[in-house]
């Protein structure tokens, strides 16, 4: 029951955080933010026996949290944007190492490898294209996070037939909301310039499921 409990405060953390959002409210979005990724890691922690706890899901908690903070100061000056920017890229990238690790040497359909590179290539090139005109200074750092994003999606796909069904699904689907989270993040800044309808709502109710199924797909792994 008690490894139940950070759970149970993550999900009451989410939908007060989410409400801040909503509402605009900053104390709910200041004070319950920071929380998400340490409740959830503690979660994780508390879940998982210390052979099987992976680094680099940890690595990812660590950072997203540390994106999360930066972030919520982003309107005070954009040297901030680029550091969540930078923190976030250090989670793709240990999302990356840790889905890789959980492949087996197993051959995977030609025709799967196709169509997750191809949809992948083709989702962030879109996104891409929308947005390059307005990039100005950012040129360069979207393009480095937006190829991790790309690549923390594929790794979560190449998954498949490496590990159990209920792991692979959880993990693909949470990778993916992450994908779609940073997708509006993108859109809302460089593309609506910041007036996006019910962006911030979006963004973090993706975010916060996604983080979610990626750490409960993780742990699917011990059941």
């Amino acid at each position: 029951m008690f490894k139940q409990v950070f759970l149970l405060l993550f999900f009451l953390t989410s939908i007060l955080q989410v409400a801040g959002e909503i509402f605009h409210n900053d104390f709910l979005i200041f004070v319950f933010k920071p929380l998400l990724m340490p409740l959830l890691l503690l979660w994780y922690f508390y879940n998982t026996s210390k052979n099987n706890r992976k680094s680099a899901i940890v690595t990812a908690l660590i950072f997203s949290f540390l994106g999360d903070t930066f972030l919520l100061f982003v309107y005070q000056n954009e040297l901030f944007f680029l550091l969540g920017l930078g923190s976030f890229l250090v989670a793709q990238l240990a999302y990356v190492v840790t889905f890789n690790k959980d492949r087996i040497k197993h051959r995977l359909p030609s025709g799967f490898i196709a169509l997750i590179l191809l949809f992948f290539v083709f989702y962030i090139g879109i996104l891409f294209y929308s947005i390059s005109e307005n990039l100005n200074d950012f040129l360069i750092p979207v393009i480095v996070y937006a190829s991790a994003v790309g690549l923390m999606g594929i790794t979560a796909a190449f998954r498949y037939l490496s590990v159990n069904n209920s792991s692979f699904i959880q993990v693909f689907i949470g990778a993916f909301l992450f994908v779609v989270s940073d997708t509006f993040i993108a859109l809302d800044k460089f593309l609506y310039y910041g007036e996006l309808a019910y962006a911030s709502v979006i963004i973090m109710s993706l975010y916060i499921i996604g983080q979610f199924f990626i750490v409960r797909g993780t742990l699917a792994l011990e059941d």
